[in-house]
């Protein structure tokens, strides 16, 4: 009811709620699971539990794909667009890594 009353207008609370539901989805999650630091960190650890395995980042990204993730969830309109939104996210994050590191080196 909040964010239908008058102080919940003037705050913009519909506009924060509807952000939080598009951030907290499961096409996000699905697509934060298979993003690239992700995976590096499920190869880490499974290199870890058995010291002698050897496996690719593209064996993992395909096992999530079939076997743990929902086919709905890492296809279609819904899930390229979170998709697109976790890279986005990320490139942005490492443009400001980069940023940092050149302003300690100057």
């Amino acid at each position: 009811v909040f964010l239908l009353c008058k102080e919940g207008i003037a705050k913009a609370a519909i506009e924060e709620f509807h952000d939080h539901i598009q951030s907290v989805n499961r096409f996000m999650v699905g697509a934060i699971i298979i993003s690239d630091p992700i995976v590096s960190v499920i190869r880490r650890e499974l290199r870890k539990v058995s010291s002698g395995i050897k496996v690719t980042e593209e064996e993992i990204v395909s096992i999530l794909n079939s076997e743990v993730l929902k086919r709905d969830v890492v296809q279609g309109e819904l899930a390229e667009k979170a998709l697109k939104r976790v890279k986005k996210a990320l490139k942005k994050q490492v443009r400001k890594k980069v940023v940092k590191e050149t302003e300690v080196v100057s």
